[in-house]
């Protein structure tokens, strides 16, 4: 996979999570650091409510999407801590690989944050936006995406600042194992090269792009 062709998605991978602006300091981090407030996680929603669904495809996305909403929880709690290599096990295989591996992301990551240090208050992700099967023409599921928003939250000039992301998360095995790129502003054909079968979340009709 050339690196070149996909430079708005591989900046905005290693800017996930990050506001365009802010500072923080050393004593920041280290009070922030093994904080886990309520406001940091959305609950997913209960199997129990499977119940109330008519369709066997509506309770699999139920199904599913609690799968998402787990792993973007710990995903968002593991950035927000500074457990950075955590956070990486959470970006697809993919956008990893083009930057030559976990330790070279987990590095890339660490001299970024050294030359833009950001404290955030609390990172809220989630409930997701959409779920679906990628289905062949058959109708058999090849893969379950999403889009889950990011909602992250600092203090600036004494007030909270909202800052917001788009991820579009995939999961091969039923929610088990899920990863997620960050397509905020991303074009769709770029998103494409790394997950082509987002076109069933990013696409009103994904046969016909």
């Amino acid at each position: 996979m050339p690196r070149f062709i996909y430079p708005s998605l591989l900046l905005l991978m290693l800017a996930a999570c990050q506001p365009n602006t802010g500072t923080k300091t050393s004593a920041d981090t280290a009070k922030t650091a093994g904080t886990n407030t309520p406001a940091d996680s959305i609950a997913p929603a209960s199997l129990k409510d499977t119940s109330l669904l008519l369709t066997a495809y509506a309770k699999d996305s139920l199904f599913i999407s609690i799968g998402f909403q787990r792993a973007v929880n710990a995903m968002s709690l593991a950035y927000r801590d500074g457990n950075l290599a955590t956070y990486i096990s959470y970006l697809h295989p993919s956008v990893v690989k083009i930057y030559g591996g976990k330790d070279s992301t987990l590095a890339r990551m660490k001299r970024r944050d050294a030359v833009n240090p950001v404290k955030f208050t609390r990172i809220l992700s989630g409930p997701a936006k959409k779920v679906e099967a990628a289905l062949d023409k058959d109708g058999f599921a090849h893969g379950w995406y999403c889009l889950m928003p990011v909602r992250s939250y600092r203090m600036e000039n004494g007030k909270e600042v909202m800052d917001i992301r788009w991820l579009g998360g995939q999961t091969l095995d039923r929610g088990k194992t899920c990863h997620f790129i960050d397509i905020t502003n991303v074009p769709n054909n770029d998103i494409y090269h790394i997950l082509p079968d987002m076109r069933f979340v990013l696409e009103e009709e994904p046969g016909n792009p």
